[in-house]
């Protein structure tokens, strides 16, 4: 088990995520991509709602 706390992995976690947090908030279609494309390796295949469809591998 590690040392770090369930609460402070969440928030490490949300802190990771918030440039495309922020990105889905404003509704930025090339943020949002950019944004998966960073946290996803290339071949991961990611499902979004309208109007963005498919992301990553085909």
């Amino acid at each position: 088990m590690s040392d770090i706390s369930k609460a402070d992995r969440h928030t490490a976690h949300k802190q990771r995520i918030l440039p495309l947090r922020q990105a889905m908030y404003d509704f930025s279609e090339t943020g949002v991509r950019s944004w998966l494309e960073a946290l996803f390796l290339p071949e991961t295949k990611v499902r979004l709602s309208h109007p963005m469809g498919n992301a990553g591998a085909s």
